[in-house]
Parts: structure tokens; sequence; C-alpha cells
């Protein structure tokens, strides 16, 4: 049986949602992680892409946010300094 898109139209708003609740978890997240004090006094090694660590800034920025959003993509120049 052949169901019409419109059929599942009662799905959307709970997908919205659950996406949602998802991406706005993981941006209160990031921005606990690099509060305005913790970026000010973040290290080269907090910040720099090009390390064997993934949980720095750039890295968050450039691949962990993805679902809020995305600037991969270029060359890391675009953070002022890299590894």
């Amino acid at each position: 049986m052949v169901r019409k898109l419109s059929d599942f139209d009662f799905m959307l708003t709970t997908v919205d949602t659950y996406i949602n609740v998802e991406n706005e978890i993981q941006r209160k997240q990031f921005v606990n992680e690099y509060s305005l004090d913790f970026i000010k006094k973040m290290t080269f090694e907090n910040y720099i892409l090009g390390q064997d660590n993934r949980d720095n800034f750039c890295y968050q920025i450039e691949t962990g946010l993805r679902p809020l959003g995305s600037i991969q993509g270029a060359t890391a120049s675009k953070f002022g300094m890299y590894y």
C-alpha cells in the first residue's frame, strides 16, 4: 500500500520538537563548557585544530555543533591559528 506524504504530517511536530530539544541541549552544553570566562583564559591547546584532541573550541565550532549550523570547509586559517 502506498501512502501519501500528507498521511505522515502528524509526525512532523514530534520530530521537530525532538530535534529542537536535542539541539538546545547541545547548545547549552557548549555554552556551559566554553563560558566567556573560559574563553578569555583558554590555552592554545583548548583552542586550536590539528591536534589529536578533538575536545577543543575550534573543533567543536566546526564539526561538533554541526546540527546547529556548519562552518566546515576551506582551511583552518579561518580560526587565526592552528596546529
